[in-house]
């Protein structure tokens, strides 16, 4: 999870699957041995009344045409995310904000089993948050450690490259890595130089004085019209 927040993506979907993904383990609890399809209308008489809900956090969703056990039901654990309940093909589902990325399977579950699941849900909302909070907390001190990285990265080449005033440099930052894209001076000759975050300390300088070396035996030589990817 913090991966995929350090590499930029949308922290809402990533904790709609963070919510499917706990939701589905504790549904491990329960045995799915029902032959019969829970019907959203059942569920949501069985949890009418459940001290956990409020009446405004049930909320059946009707859709023209379709018969009354075939409606979708939303089941609101906070103001900004519901389970909603859907049944496909004679089997009931559950999704996280009615998104298809969390699809949960409830097949062969009894409508009580999956009243007694939701309530579950709705008690851990606070704790689930919490963990979020801390998985946020990781992703954003890898992308700050990333971004230091960086910053002694081009610190690093820069005065070490400084008796080299004519030289053409540029930085690419990527997933793992600062990529140095050398143009050696009065050619076409360039040099790629990848600094990893885990072990630029240790490669860098070594890379640093293989670059010096090529860049002295050049001056030596007539000038090279080709491109050089390392």
């Amino acid at each position: 999870m913090s991966k995929l927040i350090a590499e930029g993506e949308n922290n809402t979907n990533i904790f709609e699957v963070f919510l499917m993904l706990h939701m589905s383990d504790d549904l491990l609890e329960y045995r799915n041995v029902s032959l019969l399809p829970a019907e959203p209308a059942d569920i949501a008489r069985g949890l009418t009344g459940n001290q956990a809900f409020a009446e405004k956090d049930i909320r059946p969703v009707g859709t023209p045409g379709k018969p009354s056990r075939m409606q979708k039901l939303k089941v609101y654990m906070t103001p900004a995310y519901a389970v909603v309940l859907e049944p496909y093909q004679g089997i009931l589902y559950a999704t996280v904000n009615d998104k298809r990325h969390t699809t949960m399977s409830l097949r062969g579950y009894k409508a009580q089993q999956i009243v007694e699941w939701l309530t579950q849900q709705k008690q851990k909302m606070d704790s689930y948050f919490l963990e979020w909070d801390n998985v946020l907390r990781a992703a954003y001190k890898k992308a700050k450690g990333n971004r230091l990285s960086m910053y002694a990265i081009e610190a690093i080449f820069k005065e070490e490259m400084s008796d080299y005033p004519n030289l053409k440099y540029d930085y690419i930052e990527q997933k793992r890595r600062v990529r140095i894209r050398v143009k050696i001076p009065n050619c076409n000759l360039g040099v790629f130089i990848d600094a990893y975050w885990g072990s630029y300390r240790q490669k860098l300088p070594t890379q640093i004085e293989n670059l010096k070396q090529l860049l002295d035996l050049h001056s030596r030589v007539e000038k090279m019209n080709y491109f050089v990817s390392r």
